[in-house]
């Protein structure tokens, strides 16, 4: 592990200046280009959860390693992985999948058209409010199959949010669609619109029988100008925004009534009663900047029904065609469906069923012993930064104290999660995916009736308290913090070799994940957590002074990231972002703090456990060893393609200049190895 990667001439390295080189040399020659340790432990996943999935039986797929599963398959164990086969068999069936073509799609088309016929001689007339009824019917239609056309979710994953300024109740939260072009400048070029249209053509041709390509280029051109005039609008009605809080805070509390009369086409006071359960329809809903939509709305009016059934039907084709496999769509979108179709059905199939695929993961890889050592571990690094929080010199009294309750009250999700569903119940599994049909033979079925479960659970958390220990796909190598929920979430993905092992010795227990779930603490006060209270509203609740403080200290990180240089395409330099990657980088120096203080804390409270080793590494202190496992998580080897389009633009600084930067900020760093300068370059806790 850490030695396959460490320079055998290590000591001919500065660690102090060096320690990126000397730890991770190896990288290249062990994982190869463009890797890094999430990349390893997520294709070690895949191939587990495809033993998994090409199991014959419960028994057998639970016995891939059972730590968690009872050895005698209950009933409800026997259903759910009866389920699991039968959508992996239709997923892999590349048979009937080249059968079909594009026929599921047209069946979708012949759907909308049923509730909502449209033809192409009203191109030339304007949308009528006589057309609205069947238009809403048409959008409630496509929406229960998680056909996100005329809005999108507020959060990007469920159409239910807990209240920004109320987090004791969840509320149902339109958001301004997402369209067909991730770059909105393209919607100003010519040249890009008429592909765009030309492709929308090709796909109308295949999809709608009896459609010549003169009427489909005609339907396609209308649904882009449709398309463009509404970007243009919302970039024009639309407030800016730069983090999370701003996001938030554009949306409104709008009442039924009010909702209906916002946008007068589209009825969303219809779809929210069609999509609630009977008697839990709620009074409002959230809604980002209203007055956009109401110039939307106007926007409709001035098209015709046409370009808005194509544009319905456009894009609700556009979110299903990873289910179809024919040559033209393979072309248009760039895919490649039967190629590596084992890897595409393992993620398809965990859009449906990612419960069911959770519990055998677990069984396969988290034990029990694992689950009590991160446990364990969060616990004592919450208490190391509420302690830092607390003692900070920077912050006002007040502050401070706000601060250390929030801190305290952070839920903390490890592992796996104990409710809707129970990972550790396969009732409850089975409960959670009551009322789901899956069959062994039409994947592109599953899909929908899957997307369709899916839209009326969210739906139903309509009024309810939200759920403070949701969590994501377990299985992603992954951690977050959840600001409007003040809770943490530790997958068991992130929880394996070499991030992790219950059996490691505490130094690299702490100095590897336990930098991550520091990482996750410290979102909570940084450049955007501190935006939201301890109970995830968004309220102010920093004074003036401790604002002008924190601002002061932070700058000194966005100096500090912003003088790093990573090598690009062409054989460039670029520096990297040190604004874009501040919340981040605050993120690395508290939690790496807290997580080493964490581990000396445990460390003195247990002497007689402290004669910890490795064999091979014996040359070097415990201290030293904390910092080597912490970078070792971060060795890669990044192309400078990637670098240029993957990694700078994001949110996260390069893995290189996490290690220098983060241990250039840390004092125990400095002291474990001897630097000249023993003060972190910058600290905020």
């Amino acid at each position: 592990m850490l030695l396959r990667t460490l320079a055998p001439n290590w000591r001919d390295f500065d660690p102090c200046t060096e320690f990126d080189k000397m730890v991770c040399y190896g990288t290249m020659e062990h994982h190869g280009i463009d890797s890094d340790t999430t990349a390893a432990i997520a294709h070690r996943t895949r191939n587990l959860l495809r033993q998994i999935l090409e199991s014959d039986s419960h028994g057998e797929a639970a016995g891939v390693k059972s730590t968690f599963l009872q050895r005698r398959a209950t009933n409800a164990d026997e259903a759910n992985f009866e389920m699991l086969r039968d959508a992996y068999d239709a997923c892999m069936d590349g048979d009937t999948l080249q059968l079909l073509g594009a026929s599921p799609l047209t069946e979708v088309i012949e759907g909308i058209n049923s509730v909502w016929a449209v033809d192409a001689s009203t191109l030339n007339r304007r949308l009528r409010e006589s057309d609205y009824e069947d238009l809403q019917a048409a959008n409630i239609l496509v929406s229960a199959y998680g056909a996100r056309v005329f809005h999108d979710f507020c959060d990007g994953m469920s159409p239910v949010i807990p209240d920004p300024l109320n987090t004791k109740t969840s509320r149902a939260c339109f958001w301004t669609p997402t369209f067909g072009q991730s770059d909105l400048a393209a919607y100003g070029d010519t040249a890009a619109m008429a592909s765009y249209a030309s492709g929308i053509a090709t796909l109308f041709e295949l999809t709608m029988p009896g459609t010549n390509s003169k009427t489909a280029l005609a339907l396609a051109e209308a649904v882009v100008k449709f398309e463009a005039e509404t970007v243009a609008t919302f970039m024009e009605t639309l407030p800016g925004g730069s983090t999370n809080a701003d996001f938030l805070l554009q949306m409104k509390n709008v009442t039924l009534t009010d909702l209906a009369k916002l946008v007068p086409p589209l009825g969303l006071d219809k779809l929210v009663k069609a999509l609630t359960p009977e008697g839990a329809t709620p009074d409002s809903v959230l809604v980002q900047t209203p007055e956009a939509w109401a110039a939307w709305s106007k926007v409709m009016t001035r098209h015709s029904p046409a370009a808005l059934h194509g544009f319905l039907v456009w894009q609700t084709i556009r979110r299903m065609v990873s289910n179809v496999y024919h040559p033209a769509i393979e072309e248009l979108f760039g895919m490649d469906s039967l190629t590596n179709r084992g890897d595409k059905c393992i993620a398809l199939v965990n859009d449906m069923l990612q419960h069911i695929l959770d519990r055998y993961f677990i069984s396969a890889t988290y034990s029990d012993q694992a689950h009590n050592a991160v446990t364990r571990m969060t616990d004592n690094i919450g208490a190391q930064f509420k302690k830092q929080v607390s003692d900070s010199s920077w912050m006002s009294a007040q502050a401070r104290k706000r601060a250390a309750t929030k801190v305290e009250r952070i839920q903390k999700n490890i592992g796996y999660p104990k409710n809707d569903p129970d990972l550790r119940s396969a009732e409850s599994i089975q409960s959670f995916y009551s009322g789901l049909n899956i069959n062994s033979s039409t994947h592109f079925a599953n899909a929908l009736n899957s997307q369709r479960h899916q839209t009326f659970r969210e739906f139903a958390k309509v009024g309810q308290p939200p759920n403070r220990g949701t969590m994501d796909d377990i299985k992603q190598v992954n951690a977050f913090y959840d600001p409007m929920r003040n809770s943490i979430s530790i997958l068991a993905g992130y929880s394996q070799l070499p991030t992790f092992h219950p059996s490691l010795p505490t130094f690299a227990q702490y100095g590897a994940l336990g930098f991550v779930i520091g990482h996750e603490f410290a979102h909570s006060v940084d450049s955007s957590g501190r935006e939201f209270n301890e109970d995830g509203e968004v309220r102010a609740w920093w004074d003036a002074q401790t604002v002008a403080n924190y601002e002061s200290r932070a700058q000194c990180f966005v100096e500090q990231y912003s003088a790093y240089t990573v090598e690009i395409s062409g054989e460039r330099l670029a520096n990297v972002d040190g604004n874009l990657t501040l919340g981040e980088n605050l993120a690395d120096a508290g939690g790496l703090r807290a997580a080493y203080d964490a581990w000396v804390a445990e460390r003195d409270a247990m002497p007689s456990a402290w004669d910890q080793s490795l064999p091979g590494l014996e040359e070097f202190t415990h201290e030293q060893l904390f910092f080597m496992f912490f970078a070792h998580a971060f060795c890669d080897t990044t192309s400078p393609f990637l670098m240029e389009r993957v990694y700078l633009p994001d949110e996260h600084a390069p893995q290189r200049v996490r290690i220098l930067a983060g241990l250039d900020n840390s004092k125990a760093f400095k002291e474990a190895w001897k630097c000249k300068s023993k003060e972190p370059k910058c600290s905020l806790f």
